[in-house]
């Protein structure tokens, strides 16, 4: 039967706004304006309460194909977003009854690298790609807080795989990346008729400071596991232990 699976973005408990200050985030408590808010989800399954799966089979559309979704909570009000939005995946599963969504945050590896020119929704999307070597953004959350002088202080989260060898970075990897971080989580009390999939970016970044960065290293965390933005940002993700992540909570 039809079955959808919602997703909300939100920070500190609040719905998300594109371009959007909230006060108190991180942990030094900055205002933090948010202008870009998405990830890719792929291998969607619904459990029943004995612990068997059921895939949800996607329906086909410029957001999800082929068994990947782009939850897109951005409006455009950022310098690479678009003006559509998207944050429940349809489908199709048994009639049955769920009480755990599983779900995994990234781009399988057989579709990660790829050549852009020629990618098929929901891959099309020039501003998740990072590079060929690399593939795509699994997580963009692009914010900022106010600077001392007046100016901002961007803090950047883009989760894609990393340590992709190779010489050439236009050129797919040569042998596989040392640090995937695809992350597959699993949320308990979850039925898809009553309940949405919430990604907190507050929660995602408490442990943070938001107004500061690291000296030499870009903003915010780009995936690099020994910038120290990152050594915050990656067991909150759950990227070695799904089970502690604080991003996603069911509602």
């Amino acid at each position: 039967m039809p079955t959808s699976v919602a997703f909300e973005v939100q920070v500190n408990h609040q719905s998300f706004a594109c371009g959007h200050t909230y006060a108190d985030v991180g942990a030094r408590a900055a205002d933090f304006s948010i202008t870009d808010a998405r990830f890719y989800v792929s291998n969607i399954e619904l459990l029943e309460p004995s612990g068997k799966s059921h895939p949800l089979v996607l329906d086909e559309n410029a957001f999800q194909s082929q068994g990947l979704a782009l939850i897109d909570a951005e409006d455009g009000c950022g310098p690479d977003g678009t003006p559509e939005t998207h944050t429940t995946v349809t489908g199709f599963a048994p009639a049955l009854a769920y009480e755990r969504v599983r779900f995994t945050l990234g781009v399988p590896k057989e579709r990660n690298f790829i050549d852009l020119a020629s990618a098929t929704p929901p891959l099309d999307v020039t501003s998740m790609f990072w590079v060929w070597q690399s593939g795509y953004k699994f997580l963009k959350v692009d914010g900022a807080s106010p600077a001392v002088d007046g100016g901002i202080n961007p803090f950047f989260v883009h989760l894609g795989s990393s340590g992709c060898p190779g010489e050439n970075p236009s050129a797919p990897p040569t042998a596989d990346c040392s640090s995937p971080n695809r992350v597959t989580y699993e949320l308990a009390g979850f039925s898809p008729s009553i309940h949405k999939v919430i990604a907190d970016v507050g929660e995602l970044l408490a442990a943070s400071d938001v107004s500061t960065n690291t000296e030499g290293t870009p903003p915010g965390c780009m995936s690099v596991a020994s910038d120290p933005e990152c050594v915050t940002l990656f067991p909150r993700l759950g990227v070695d232990a799904p089970s502690e992540q604080h991003l996603f909570h069911v509602e």
